[in-house]
């Protein structure tokens, strides 16, 4: 690079800058860690993918996330988080002021940097020179690790410098003006520096890392000649006369994302920059040669779903303090016991039951959103059926909601449980119990059942486990049922695995136009793709039940994205 003109005034105020620094602070920091900034929707959600990304590799290094203040503050994300034993860290409760809203910073007169951009930079900053370690891997919350990255602490590379830093990819647009920093520098500053990963040990660049947070909070100023943070490094690197060890060239990869190396070559990072940035709601991309799209895709369902199931409604929250506090149960005779459920139902449970059995007699409910849902949807006077009823919870439910002048038709399979849900509802007028096997052809079918989890008992021998057992059970189709009904108002299905053959052996029903309730995961079926297509021509618009209880469009991406996850759908002809 040829030499450039200095400008003495600034080159003069960083110089008195340094001359006046602190000291290393012997005895502040120890050890090492990974340390992470976030805050809002979208780097919360990305964050969560990064962390259990490491977590899954093996990765044992503490974590400190930092965010500013309590605008950023989320009680839901930490809980989230804190069993990947991760600290939170409010920047603002150290002193971070950041760079003040309303203020204005230009990139080279021209571009204009967002006020949440700059704050966020100097929040990165002020994380690193603060966190609680001597020695410092910084990970963007969006940058998702190929591997354990804990190895880079012994690169003889590092350990010599003392830091780590890693390229921008070749296609950068844009580069350090050093001249507005005071500095020339004779040397190949190549493509730049990338901050989404670097590594730093406080004890050999502490001088340099309060230059870069010098910087930072007078972005206003330096901005004009640096590209975010991540110049701020290079020139405060130059200005100490500091040789810049870096990692092998980057490669940028699909929708801006870029892979960043190791310093053997390997691939390390994958920094989801831009439009290739994780997004907690909408389609997420996929970068090509990322080994572990699909792992990410699935924690940040995990995420979603988790995320929704803690911020639940009042009126869920009051449901389940009222059948909380209305729990009783009873033993009748050995290995069954009545419990009282919904703070008025007395249904019978098996005592070997590990799985719904031991939910109920915990919690005296059993899925309190589909539960406020089904509360408001059903009508006095309908007839509704309950498929898979297991120990008869929504078979009592809707018992009670239709009423007098409406009709229950309950299945449930598993003998034990049926004889439980036969005593459950004997004193039920409205309630009529089968013990056959939905499914869509009328004939015998294999039927697999496991005595301490009555949840999972399934024609789908994949869902039921390892330690089930067949049962040869009669089975015939919802059409053949219901022929000499005169209209079938509401279906639930859950059947673990056996909707599909449900479906199918259901479209006269379909089209004579019941609502349906069914729970649905797209892992247990050979054709996921052709089912979810078999349901959309009847039903165009999905909707699923929220953890509020409430009907929502089902979107195609939270669909596919959270394959392992139940989806409750609710199909219904008059909301299409």
């Amino acid at each position: 690079m040829p030499e450039m003109a200095i400008n003495p005034e600034a080159l003069m105020n960083a110089l008195e800058y340094i001359e006046h620094a602190e000291p290393y602070p012997e005895g502040r920091f120890a050890d090492r860690g990974i340390v992470m900034a976030a805050g809002g929707e979208v780097l919360m959600a990305n964050a969560y993918v990064t962390i259990a990304l490491l977590r899954q590799h093996g990765c044992r290094l503490p974590i400190e996330l930092w965010y500013d203040g309590a605008r950023e503050k989320d009680e839901v994300f930490e809980q989230l988080i804190e069993p990947f034993g991760v600290k939170c860290i409010d920047a603002m409760s150290r002193g971070f002021v950041g760079f003040p809203m309303g203020c204005e910073a230009y990139y080279q007169g021209k571009w204009r940097y967002p006020d949440r951009w700059v704050h966020g930079y100097n929040l990165k900053v002020f994380a690193v020179k603060n966190s609680a370690y001597q020695e410092v891997l910084f990970i963007d919350a969006d940058n998702n690790p190929a591997a354990d990255p804990s190895f880079l602490f012994e690169d003889p590379g590092y350990k010599q410098h003392g830091y780590l830093f890693w390229p921008d990819p070749l296609d950068a647009k844009h580069g350090l003006d050093l001249t507005v920093f005071g500095l020339s520098y004779e040397g190949d500053l190549g493509t730049g520096l990338e901050s989404g990963q670097m590594m730093l040990d406080k004890t050999k660049c502490w001088k340099q890392l309060q230059l870069v947070e010098w910087y930072n909070r007078n972005a206003a100023y330096f901005y004009q000649g640096a590209w975010g943070d991540k110049d701020t490094f290079t020139a405060a690197w130059i200005a100490t006369k500091k040789s810049l060890n870096v990692a092998p060239a980057s490669a940028s990869c699909q929708m801006r994302a870029i892979r960043q190396h190791a310093p053997d070559g390997s691939p390390l990072f994958y920094h989801r920059a831009g439009e290739s940035k994780m997004k907690p709601a909408g389609w997420n991309p996929v970068i090509p040669t990322f080994p572990f799209n699909d792992d990410a895709i699935d924690h940040l369902a995990t995420y979603r779903d988790q995320y929704r199931l803690r911020t639940v409604s009042a009126e869920r929250r009051a449901f389940e303090q009222l059948c909380y506090d209305g729990l009783e149960s009873h033993r009748i005779e050995e290995g069954i016991t009545a419990v009282k459920v919904r703070g008025n139902t007395w249904l019978h449970i098996l005592d070997s039951d590990t799985s719904i059995g031991l939910k109920l007699k915990k919690d005296g409910y059993w899925e309190s959103f589909y539960t406020l849902f089904c509360k408001r949807t059903i009508q006095p006077g309908w007839i509704c059926f309950d498929v898979g009823a297991n120990y008869g919870y929504f078979t009592t439910l809707f018992s009670e909601l239709v009423g007098p002048r409406g009709r229950v038709i309950a299945f449930e399979p598993n003998p034990r449980t049926l004889d439980c849900l036969r005593r459950s509802c004997s004193q039920l007028a409205n309630v009529q119990i089968s013990g056959l096997v939905v499914s869509h052809v009328k004939g015998n079918v294999d039927f697999w059942i496991q005595d301490d989890n009555t949840a999972n008992n399934s024609v789908f021998g994949g869902t039921a486990g390892p330690r089930s057992q067949p049962l040869n059970l009669l089975c015939d189709t919802l059409d053949a049922l219901t022929a000499k009904l005169p209209r079938v108002d509401f279906v639930k299905i859950d059947v673990e695995g056996g909707e599909m053959s449900v479906w199918d052996g259901m479209q006269t029903m379909i089209n004579r136009g019941a609502r349906i309730l069914m729970e649905i995961r797209l892992d247990r079926y050979t054709d996921p793709i052709g089912f979810i297509e078999r349901i959309k021509q009847r039903f165009p618009t999905l909707y699923w039940i929220d953890y509020a209880g409430h009907p929502k469009v089902l979107p195609d991406y939270m669909l596919w994205e959270s394959k392992h996850q139940d989806w409750m759908l609710y199909l219904d002809p008059d909301m299409q």
